[in-house]
């Protein structure tokens, strides 16, 4: 017997394998499919994930399902069938092997698509998590595979999932769970870069929600064991629930750590809205004078992939104070729909807790006159003070800081909100104090495209979402001309730079 007709009498046996042991399936509240690409120098974090997801595995109503190509070359790619070993070993999984693939190249949409197609096909459930593990680079790109050298780009990432949806539409209609609108819930891309409002609007038709992070992520990503327990043990959460604690443990982790992290939760269904009043104020930076387009464009990041979005708003919206366009207009509209922060609060003089320590508050500043009521766990009362006119035409406000082994929450309450609707801003709570604390916001206001953001300090260039089109720009001051043409040349093949927000791309010079 050839080796040849060994390897293929082994897959036909292991294919067979996965039939027999998926038509035993029943329908499950949800299906978490992870495609980690770890054929590159993440390897030995996939190795940490796997090992944590174990410590919890399937149940009953959860399917959790892993394929997994290792570095170095000619290894080969494993999908697994996730189950609970109290006592895993690194680098040892001993979950249950669905298929042994050989090499495979998941930078290939097409392998995505099948990857998707076969889980959902073998694995019904109610729900589905799409969780994207690799390298990534905002709208640019993402699963980059060393061997070969290969990666997705964002127009091929929803080729993808159009596809696969296509493919198991029928099936799912046969099951009764075809429910309109995306098959996939939740696309979290464990990655760097990803959560750009250009990549939102890219994916905004296949899948639910959005999770991933705005800043570099840490090498370990998700910590697969504390957002999958909270689901085990609630399997019938709803998408927007679980994207939630997504980011509240990723967040509990790097603070433990001592790490900076950013991360956020996208509703995907309101980034159409949000992006015809971004564009609105593509439309007042374009009409202008040619010196405030200049001053509007230092505005924003001149970092190398770039900066949160509001920060960038904030930082226009001051150069707009001084002009008679309506500009200021446009932004305040955008940041109420937000219901973000306008700007971060700051540090503020040492000044004496309540319980007698001293220690230092937070200052709370924003560009319209408001109410801000903040609170200390454990104590339901809440403490309103009005934000103060300053010299600078800002208003601000000093919240003393928590009480030791409490956690502060503040939310704040626009006086006279642009629509006329009075609606709070998130509600904003810090889960780590110190030099370098780190805040959570949840509670957005429902035309908010946020379900949830965390963010530390040092980090705070890139908070909610961001903006990934400084890299070009940066490419071309840096005499990078050839990779400059290659960024503007992708940009301008983005759904957002065609149909979503052309005025930004133009402005810009895209």
């Amino acid at each position: 017997m050839s080796i040849t007709t060994a390897l293929r009498m082994i897959a036909f046996v292991l294919l067979s394998s996965t039939t027999a042991f998926a038509q035993q399936m029943p329908v499950k509240e949800w299906t978490v499919l992870v495609y980690m690409n770890s054929d590159n120098n993440l390897w030995r974090f996939g190795q940490l994930n796997m090992w944590q997801a174990e410590k919890i595995g399937s149940s009953d109503q959860v399917n959790v399902i892993v394929e997994q190509d290792p570095e170095p070359a000619g290894m080969p790619t494993t999908r697994y069938y996730v189950t609970r070993n109290p006592n895993p070993q690194m680098g040892r999984p001993t979950s249950k092997v669905l298929q042994t693939l050989g090499e495979t190249n998941l930078g290939d949409w097409k392998h995505l698509a099948e990857f998707i197609t076969w889980g959902v096909k073998n694995f019904p459930a109610k729900h589905y998590a799409l969780i994207v593990w690799n390298h990534g680079s905002g709208w640019s790109g993402v699963s980059y595979d060393d061997n070969p050298n290969a990666y997705i780009t964002m127009p091929q990432i929803a080729q993808a999932l159009k596809a696969a949806s296509s493919a198991v539409a029928p099936l799912q209609a046969q099951r009764g769970l075809y429910r309109g609108g995306p098959l996939i819930d939740i696309l979290n891309f464990d990655a760097c870069l990803m959560s750009t409002l250009e990549v939102a609007y890219e994916v905004k038709d296949v899948a639910k929600i959005l999770i991933g992070s705005q800043f570099n992520e840490p090498g370990e990503g998700e910590d697969y064991e504390a957002f999958l327990k909270p689901l085990v043990a609630n399997p019938t959460m709803p998408a927007s629930e679980f994207a939630k604690i997504m980011v509240y443990q990723y967040t509990l982790q790097y603070a433990r750590k001592g790490a900076g992290i950013n991360y956020l939760a996208l509703d995907l269904s309101k980034v159409t809205s949000f992006t015809q009043l971004f564009s609105a104020v593509a439309d007042n930076h374009i009409s202008a004078p040619a010196n405030i387009q200049q001053k509007l464009r230092g505005a924003y990041s001149s970092n190398d992939f770039d900066s949160d979005l509001i920060g960038g708003m904030t930082a226009a919206r001051k150069i707009a104070a001084t002009n008679t366009n309506p500009l200021a207009s446009a932004i305040d509209k955008l940041v109420q729909m937000y219901g973000y922060p306008a700007e971060l609060p700051s540090s503020a003089t040492p000044m004496v807790g309540p319980e007698g320590v001293t220690r230092k508050g937070y200052k709370v500043v924003r560009y319209q006159p408001g109410t801000v009521s903040a609170r200390y766990s454990n104590d339901n009362q809440w403490r309103a003070m009005q934000l103060q006119k300053q010299s600078d035409g800002s208003y601000t406000a000093t919240i003393p800081a928590a009480p030791a082994g409490m956690q502060m929450q503040y939310v704040v309450t626009p006086n006279n909100p642009t629509d006329g609707i009075k609606l709070n801003e998130a509600l904003s709570t810090f889960v780590r104090e110190g030099a370098d604390p780190i805040v959570f916001h949840s509670n957005f206001p429902p035309t908010s495209p946020v379900i949830a953001d965390a963010y530390n300090f040092a980090t705070k260039g890139a908070h909610g979402m961001t903006l990934y089109f400084y890299s070009r720009i940066n490419a071309a001051k840096q005499g990078r001309l050839r990779e400059a043409r290659e960024l503007k040349g992708a940009y301008s093949q983005l759904q957002f730079a065609i149909n979503g927000a052309p005025s930004w791309t133009k402005f810009l010079g895209m």
